[in-house]
Order: structure tokens, then C-alpha cells, then sequence
């Protein structure tokens, strides 16, 4: 049997359910591939985050060491009982850096 574009049709199937099944099929593929991209993105990002906070920690290190170095900068900037008082404030004041990740996961 041929159709009005002379094209073989089969009485037996239904064109307009196989192109909504088609349609279905094409949409499950198209969510799989959005939730593949989403997740590589997600790597991407976790992969950042843990890399800015390495870098973080070595900077709040650093920072720290360059602050314990300051007493000895400031002693040969001051004079007398200034030199005395900077140099005891700073062995006495404990400071906690804390740098915090703007990338977090939640």
C-alpha cells in the first residue's frame, strides 16, 4: 500500500504513536545529557573549591609568619619603652586569621 507522497505505509502501525514515542525517547536523552553537564560542572567546581582552599590555608600561614616576624621588624623601627610595649603586646595578643572559601559546598 502506498500513501498520497508514495511512500509505503503499513495499515498496522500507528505513525502518531511512534512519533510520541520517538518525541519521549529524544527527551530522555536530552535530560541525560543535561544531567552529565551538570555534574561534570559540579567537578569543576568542587575541584575549585578545594583548590582555593589550599590556597587559602598556605596564605593564612604565611600571613601568620610574616605577623611573628613583625616584633623584630618593630624593634629596630621603635625606640625604648615603645619598642618594649609593641614587642610585649604582640607575644601576648594571640590572633587567629581565619580566611573563608566564597566557594562552599551546600
Amino acid at each position: 500500500m502506498y500513501g498520497s507522497n508514495g511512500i509505503a505505509t503499513n495499515p498496522y502501525l500507528d505513525m502518531n504513536s511512534l512519533d510520541g514515542q520517538l518525541t519521549e525517547m529524544m527527551k530522555t536523552q536530552e535530560r541525560i545529557a543535561i544531567a552529565a553537564i551538570l555534574q561534570a560542572q559540579a567537578a569543576i567546581i568542587m575541584n575549585k573549591e578545594d583548590e582555593t582552599a589550599t590556597r587559602l590555608q598556605k596564605d593564612c600561614t604565611s600571613m601568620h609568619t610574616l605577623t611573628r616576624n613583625a616584633t623584630s621588624d618593630l624593634k629596630e623601627g621603635l625606640e625604648g619603652k615603645a619598642a618594649d610595649s609593641a614587642d610585649s603586646y604582640l607575644a601576648t595578643t594571640t590572633r587567629d586569621l581565619t580566611l573563608h572559601n566564597p566557594i562552599t559546598n551546600k
